[in-house]
């Protein structure tokens, strides 16, 4: 898709998400700072995968990742002076794509920082890639501390991303990786797997309420994602991230996904701890798939799909408590050939 396309495409998948009042409930006052950070980070050529995400409790407002599979050859991006992400998306061209790698920017537009953003890079559990991907945006003083944690972490817990915000001394090294349904439902089974693992990690800042709330969020999860920060000395802070994968749920599911929340499932557990408030009923409604009949520029006719599903919750941890429920909706447009969706 063309820089334009990407742009027009989120915009109108944000007012279909936002109408109704939703936008207000949802995500605050940061339509115009979501456009610009799109516009600012939509790479010509490539079609992008957004994750809007924003609180589902407390003051509503929204962020916003752009996340890319493909990248064609000599692509710019508008902002890419900064950080040196211009050599980033250079070496990232160079990988094979079927191996499934992916990289984005991740933009805090509720802080109105929409020229800046942080980068993650998904290696797929390919260690060898990491301290190439650090040294082509400089950063690669903390390939060292990345690996060390990585070499830590027990098998059902392996590293298959990094995020940081270059430029920033200070800033925290994100380490991410997946947890399928299986060890899920053993963490939420054995109260010693997720103690243990932390030991293992070097993660010191659990204690036993944090411990009895994360296996009953795991109780009813499916797949996971783990996050740990790495410090700049190599150690890791006291944040924990636990990400509730919703596995995209279908569009047409979503009312039902709610709806039966009072009973069972993911949202019953958060409204059950005080972690979310009655804001997760707006969710449905910001979920579609929908197809526009376009012209192509070459005269032929197309359809402009859209769509936005719900992708995963995240809980952040501080100090052994939980300070932040987030929630994370996909969004995906694409120019398709002849005939229905």
């Amino acid at each position: 898709m063309r820089a334009s396309e990407i742009n027009d495409s989120f915009e109108l998948m944000y007012m279909m998400a936002a109408t109704g009042g939703r936008g207000d409930e949802l995500f605050g006052d940061c339509e115009n700072l979501l456009l610009k950070a799109v516009k600012n980070f939509a790479i010509e050529g490539s079609t992008p995968s957004f994750y809007l995400e924003f609180p589902l409790i407390g003051e509503p407002c929204a962020d916003i990742s752009l996340v890319y599979n493909y990248f064609p050859a000599g692509s710019l991006l508008p902002c890419m002076s900064f950080f040196g992400y211009q050599k980033a998306v250079e070496w990232y061209h160079t990988l094979p794509l079927e191996r499934g790698y992916s990289i984005g920017f991740e933009v805090d537009a509720s802080s109105g920082e929409t020229d800046k953003a942080g980068i993650v890079f998904q290696q797929r559990r390919s260690p060898e890639l990491i301290e190439p991907f650090l040294k082509n945006i400089g950063e690669e003083r903390r390939a060292a501390s990345y690996l060390t944690v990585s070499e830590r972490l027990p098998s059902h817990m392996s590293s298959a991303y990094i995020a940081i915000f270059p430029g920033r001394p200070e800033a925290v090294t994100r380490m991410g990786g997946y947890m399928n349904a299986e060890t899920s439902n053993a963490i939420a089974e054995n109260p010693e797997l997720l103690r243990s693992s932390f030991e293992a990690a070097g993660f010191k800042a659990w204690n036993d309420e944090m411990l009895s709330l994360c296996r009953a969020l795991y109780s009813a999860a499916g797949a996971t994602d783990f996050q740990f920060d790495i410090c700049p000395d190599g150690s890791l802070s006291d944040t924990f991230g636990l990400n509730i994968s919703l596995n995209h749920v279908r569009p047409a599911d979503a009312l039902r996904c709610t709806k039966e929340a009072d009973e069972k499932a993911i949202f019953a557990k958060l409204k059950q701890y005080g972690l979310i408030d009655e804001r997760y009923k707006k969710l449905p409604g910001a979920s579609f798939a929908k197809g526009f009949p376009v012209t192509r520029y070459d005269g032929s006719a197309g359809l402009l799909a859209l769509s936005s599903r719900f992708s995963y919750v995240k809980v952040k941890f501080k100090g052994g408590k939980p300070v932040t429920t987030k929630f994370y909706m996909l969004m995906k447009a694409a120019v398709i050939g002849n005939g229905s969706l």
